[in-house]
């Protein structure tokens, strides 16, 4: 089993593991941004935040007249109570395998030897942080299209 970066999809994982949504909610608070760290983004935008806060949402995130960077520039709040219920629902994410090449070590006659494939030998799972609108009601997503 190979670890690597967990990706945007990762970042729901790792908010659900030990107790954080219910932390966060013990404090009083309501939402969480999770955004990538690409200099594309500043990082807290009071505006959406606002916005998803005003409409009751569960899911709100950001999208530009240029979507092609939207996976990788990422910017996202959920309500507390959205994240608490995702991590129950893990299986609306939907992972995809994709076939990869992973360098690895094999052990040849009693030494441990660098092997590089020539071909896809494992599965990465993706998965991209937009899924989790699969397990959330349309009525409470909240999108804001910035123009320049």
């Amino acid at each position: 089993m190979l670890k690597s970066p967990v990706g945007s999809g990762g970042a729901i994982h790792l908010l659900s593991s030990q107790n954080i949504p219910n932390t966060l909610s013990e404090m009083g608070v309501k939402y969480i941004e999770v955004c990538s760290t690409t200099k594309m983004l500043s990082g807290w935008n009071p505006l959406l935040a606002g916005l998803v806060d005003l409409q009751g949402a569960d899911v709100g995130f950001q999208i530009s007249q240029d979507l092609s960077h939207m996976e990788e520039g990422f910017d996202l709040i959920f309500s507390v109570d959205f994240v608490k219920s995702l991590a129950k629902q893990m299986d609306k994410l939907h992972f995809e395998a994709i076939l990869k090449e992973n360098p690895h070590v094999q052990l040849v006659e009693k030494e441990w030897v660098d092997i590089v494939p020539s071909s896809p030998n494992s599965y990465e799972l993706r998965c991209s942080i937009y899924r989790c609108i699969n397990a959330c009601s349309l009525d409470k997503v909240c999108i804001m299209e910035t123009v320049e």
